[in-house]
C-alpha cells in the first residue's frame, strides 16, 4: 500500500536523480546493521543486490584492506568514514559495476555546523553524479527532521537524492524501478 510517506520519497527521488535502467540495487553502508536491514527489505520488496564483479571486487579490497566484508551492500566501516578518497573510490567502483543500476549511500543531511568530513563527501558525490547515468539515493535507518541549516545544504546538492527510512525508501524504490520499466516498454529502445 502505497502512503503519503512513500510518496514523498518517491517525489524526492524523481526530482533529483534519474530513472533507473533497472531495479538492481548496490549499496554503501557504515553499519553491519542497515547492511541486513537493506538485504531484508531489498527480499520484501522483490529487489536484488546482485554480486559484484571481479574487476569490482578487486578495486574495493584495494582501497579497504584487510577487515572489510567486501560484498554487496558493501560495509565499508572506518575505511569508508575516515576517508574521503576511500570513500569515492567505493562509490566510484560500484557506479562503474555493470550489475548495479540503482546505488543506496548511508548518511543523511547533517543538521549543523561541525560535520565538514561528512559535507565533503555529500559534495563529493554530488560532484559524480553527473557522470553517470546511474541514480544516487543516500538513505537513512530513521526518519529524522531537517532545519535550515539542511535545507541550505541540499540546495547545494541537487543530483542526489536524500530519503528517509530503509523500508520507505525501498518501496518508492521498486514502485520507480517498475514505473521504469514500463515506460521503457511504451517508448521503446532508445536510438
Amino acid at each position: 500500500m502505497r502512503t503519503l510517506d512513500d510518496i514523498v520519497e518517491t517525489v524526492e527521488f524523481l526530482t533529483h536523480v534519474p530513472l533507473p535502467a533497472g531495479a538492481r540495487l548496490g549499496g554503501i553502508t557504515f553499519s553491519g546493521a542497515l547492511r541486513g536491514l537493506l538485504l531484508d527489505l531489498a527480499a520484501a520488496n522483490d529487489l536484488t543486490f546482485p554480486e559484484l564483479a571481479e574487476a569490482t571486487r578487486r578495486r574495493l579490497e584495494a582501497v579497504l584492506g584487510v577487515g572489510t566484508f567486501i560484498g554487496n551492500p558493501l560495509d565499508s566501516g572506518f575505511a569508508g568514514l575516515g576517508s574521503k578518497d576511500v570513500y569515492i573510490e567505493c562509490v566510484s567502483a560500484l557506479l562503474d559495476d555493470p550489475a548495479i543500476d540503482i546505488l543506496l549511500l548511508q548518511e543523511e543531511l547533517p543538521r549543523g555546523a561541525g560535520s565538514e568530513r561528512k559535507e565533503a563527501n555529500l559534495h563529493a558525490v554530488n560532484a559524480l553524479a553527473p557522470r553517470t547515468k546511474k541514480p544516487i539515493v543516500h538513505v537513512t535507518m530513521i526518519s529524522h527532521g531537517v532545519n535550515d541549516y539542511a535545507r541550505a545544504l541540499r540546495v547545494q546538492l541537487p543530483n542526489i537524492g536524500f530519503m528517509q527510512e530503509a523500508d520507505k525508501t525501498l518501496r518508492a524504490v521498486r514502485a520507480i524501478a517498475s514505473y521504469a520499466e514500463r515506460a521503457r516498454a511504451v517508448i521503446g529502445p532508445s536510438s
